[in-house]
């Protein structure tokens, strides 16, 4: 869970209502409700300069293949914001030549840490993805925007 809204989470206890599916000892599944009281407490400073981590997302793609009928995910350790994909584009390369086809990116319903880029690409074509550096965003620990 992610919480983005300071005025909850700078809260000293959050009461949460979870539904989740149960089943009882005789097989029969159905939805059961419980309370949970989630308490936030602020980590203690580091002592001396603490360095920024680089913000890193990881895909599925590490061979440089795509098997029939997989899907392009992107992960990351914390929540993806939407991206601009004005600074992105994903190109069908043929010898020197590149041309641009349509794609979509999703955020997992989910898993908002994950990401799937979808598009008609065809068996025997190869492809290049550019994303700028800008493109991406996450929420870091301290609720601000970061940019990758």
């Amino acid at each position: 869970m992610w919480i983005t809204d300071s005025a909850l989470y700078k809260q000293q206890i959050i009461t949460s209502v979870i539904n989740y599916p149960f089943t009882d000892s005789s097989g029969i599944t159905a939805l059961k409700e419980d309370t949970i009281m989630m308490r936030f407490m602020t980590p203690r400073a580091p002592r001396g300069k603490v360095k920024p981590t680089p913000y890193k997302f990881t895909s599925n793609i590490t061979t440089g293949a795509l098997k029939p009928g997989e899907q392009i995910l992107f992960l990351s350790q914390t929540p993806f914001r939407n991206p601009d994909t004005s600074k992105i584009g994903l190109y069908e390369v043929e010898g020197n030549n590149r041309v641009r086809i349509p794609y979509n990116l999703n955020r997992d319903s989910i898993n908002s840490c994950r990401m799937t880029l979808t598009g008609k690409l065809a068996m025997n074509k190869n492809y290049i993805f550019i994303a700028d550096s800008a493109s991406f965003e996450i929420f870091t620990e301290n609720n601000q925007i970061q940019q990758e």
